[in-house]
């Protein structure tokens, strides 16, 4: 008996960079195994493994190719892992082939879901990658995951409390992500136009050190994305609070940190183009 049958779908591609090297292959591999022990029939892309552009990641047309080859056959799409250029493929995109889909990721493929939001009001989630949960020492990221996509949980799960550094309530569309890759879609079509949204905001303190860190929040400030976020949910920076009250003490909206959003953490389940609510220390998903 082929018990796949009744199982959710869950397919991975590598739209930033590929699985390369022993050390990554090995948590990517932990990462699938844990994917189908929690109950998910895996369906690896092709080019996952890819090198041929530049030795990190494949071509434009490989990962275009496996976008579309395991949106026709999973709902649910989860990156690798993170990296640097997933913007290079939102021209070559026909966004008509994915609307049914919803991903997840964190890191450089962020960009990719404002801009499937913009594009096609396409749903996604800042959540774990697979070579992540592979890496992973406990089962939350996991269990986050699981609950989402299998059980259709609307909770907002944390390890610890909600930090807040602005208290207030606020309600809007979500959206966001890490800072690196959301300024490769600043200032284009791709970076979505509302107004009256929640803005995620996270960066990996390895990449951005606060200076550059300062610099880019101030960016966001100039192009008038800061000028309309209903409220801010802060990642994870080295648990550097007086940093943050430093930096967002002149935001008059709701600001919180959750640590379950960022790099080298147990990421939980963040929409994307869905709304939700700040309510003090609580962020739920409408």
């Amino acid at each position: 008996m082929n018990n796949k049958k009744n199982k959710v779908k869950i397919g991975i591609i590598s739209p930033a960079n590929s699985i390369t090297g022993e050390k990554s292959k090995k948590m990517f591999n932990e990462g699938v195994k844990k994917l189908e022990e929690v109950g998910f029939d895996v369906i690896v892309g092709k080019n996952v493994f890819s090198n041929t552009y530049n030795g990190y990641c494949g071509s434009i047309e490989e990962k275009i190719n496996d976008l579309y080859d395991i949106a026709s056959k999973a709902k649910y799409i989860i990156c690798s892992t993170g990296g640097i250029n997933s913007n290079v493929l939102l021209s070559n995109i026909d966004y008509k082939k994915i609307e049914n889909n919803i991903f997840i990721g964190n890191s450089n493929p962020t960009l990719l879901f404002n801009a499937f939001y913009e594009e096609a009001k396409i749903t996604s989630y800042i959540g774990p990658n697979v070579k992540s949960l592979g890496k992973m020492n406990n089962s939350f990221s996991l269990d986050c995951l699981k609950e989402k996509l299998i059980e259709d949980n609307k909770t907002i799960k944390t390890e610890k409390e909600i930090i807040i550094i602005k208290k207030g309530n606020a309600k809007g569309i979500a959206i966001g992500g890490n800072i690196q890759s959301l300024r490769r879609i600043l200032g284009t079509k791709y970076f979505p136009k509302l107004k009256d949204y929640i803005l995620y905001i996270e960066a990996s303190p390895d990449e951005t050190n606060m200076t550059e860190y300062e610099s880019i929040i101030s960016q966001l400030e100039q192009a008038n994305i800061l000028k309309y976020a209903k409220g801010i949910i802060l990642g994870y920076y080295d648990d550097n609070i007086k940093f943050y009250k430093q930096i967002y003490n002149r935001y008059n909206v709701p600001i919180v940190v959750c640590n379950n959003l960022g790099h080298n953490i147990n990421n939980n389940m963040l929409p994307i183009g869905k709304e939700i609510i700040i309510n003090n220390d609580k962020i739920m998903e409408v």
